[in-house]
């Protein structure tokens, strides 16, 4: 693949992205201020100044503009942008602080959130506390062990496993569970993975995450020419479902954070069943993926990114393949003339093209893969909870 056209399309997608008031980390403008850093640190050679005074209106907007505390939409997101801007030495620390004064309301929210079972990873309490980890304040700690010991009486003394959240009912269903990175268990294990690592109540976590990898290594397809993990299990239909290949939901990204188990606890066992699950998916191509657009949350770019990065990880030429053979199908699906760069994503609930701007499923995310895989630089990735351990 040739870097002249990786680099084209990168400053089409800069000069097509569109401006957003949104304090949406995943969906708005720090997003696409994110991807703006990244192009002007990589191809620009570290001029900022374009973004400087984005930078600043933005975190003067932000202070006035929010009611939500979740990570992916509201407070918890923006705050880990900006704690990300400091630690990066891109914003000073009074500026940080200012905003990142709110962290302790946000420890508060993701306790009400559990009360009420919604422990979420994009609109819930486990990506409160992904940012509060990532704080690496020790006054947050006892917030990060309640917390915890939510999640364990959630989880249930026999048979310990998270239910599925159902957003519709605001209420978990107890006859299905959620293996998933966005919305389910995986958000879960890779938290205490996160904890255990920072001695954030090590015997807890630990606790919580063996549980959640018992449960998925026990409840693998018995067939698993496509998927080896459904996309939700549902007590009422148990009989091998089946996965899409993405960031959100199925076989990649659960093992994935599997594989960072395995490393983590020196699980050789658990490490080796990741690395299988993990080979089996790089041989996946578009028509057995459920794959139809290109934005990193379930597009043709996260699988691209998520590759990528086990490559420049194992060293494995097998994902090398599979990130080229994804990021090649990323730069092929531009075809809206209407749209950014040529991108649309395809909205799953209308039946419609739009275009967006954003990481998770726009062209921010899109553009940050291909920076990505271009220089190896995946210091973004916390935000989207795969970040090495």
């Amino acid at each position: 693949m040739e870097i002249t056209a990786l680099k084209n399309k990168l400053d089409s997608i800069y000069n097509d992205i569109e401006s957003s008031k949104s304090i949406s980390l995943l969906g708005g403008g720090p997003g696409i201020i994110l991807f703006k850093l990244y192009y002007l640190k990589h191809i620009k050679q570290n001029d900022l100044a374009e973004i400087e005074a984005d930078i600043q209106e933005f975190s003067e907007f932000s202070l006035n503009n929010n009611r939500y505390p979740s990570f992916c939409s509201g407070q918890a997101g923006l705050n880990w942008f900006f704690n990300f801007l400091f630690k990066q030495g891109y914003i000073e620390k009074g500026d940080y602080e200012l905003i990142g004064s709110t962290d302790f309301v946000l420890a508060k929210a993701s306790l009400e959130y559990l009360k009420r079972d919604c422990y979420d990873f994009l609109h819930g309490a486990v990506g409160i506390a992904h940012h509060l980890v990532y704080t690496k304040k020790r006054a947050l700690k006892p917030f990060l062990g309640e917390l915890l010991d939510g999640i364990i009486k959630l989880m249930g003394k026999e048979n310990p496993v998270l239910h599925h959240f159902d957003f519709d009912s605001y209420s978990l269903a107890n006859r299905k569970i959620n293996p998933s990175l966005s919305h389910g268990m995986t958000s879960v294990l890779k938290l205490c993975l996160e904890c255990y690592q920072n001695k954030i109540y090590k015997r807890k976590s630990k606790f919580i995450a063996k549980n959640i990898l018992n449960f998925l290594l026990s409840n693998v397809n018995s067939d698993h020419s496509y998927s080896y993990f459904p996309y939700v299990y549902d007590s009422d239909n148990n009989e091998n479902q089946q996965s899409r290949l993405s960031w959100c939901y199925g076989d990649l990204t659960i093992a994935y954070v599997m594989r960072q188990y395995g490393i983590l606890f020196e699980d050789q066992t658990v490490e080796k069943k990741a690395m299988e699950i993990l080979y089996h998916s790089s041989m996946r191509r578009k028509d057995e993926s459920g794959i139809v657009d290109a934005g990193f949350c379930h597009g043709t770019a996260g699988v691209a990114y998520i590759f990528n990065k086990l490559w420049h990880s194992t060293k494995d030429t097998v994902f090398q393949d599979a990130s080229q053979y994804w990021l090649q199908k990323t730069i092929d699906y531009p075809f809206h003339q209407d749209g950014l760069a040529g991108y649309k994503k395809y909205d799953h609930l209308s039946k419609e093209w739009v275009n967006d701007s954003g990481l998770l499923e726009g062209v921010a995310g899109i553009g940050l893969t291909i920076i990505s895989c271009l220089f190896q630089d995946y210091s973004w990735d916390y935000c989207l909870m795969l970040n090495d351990c």
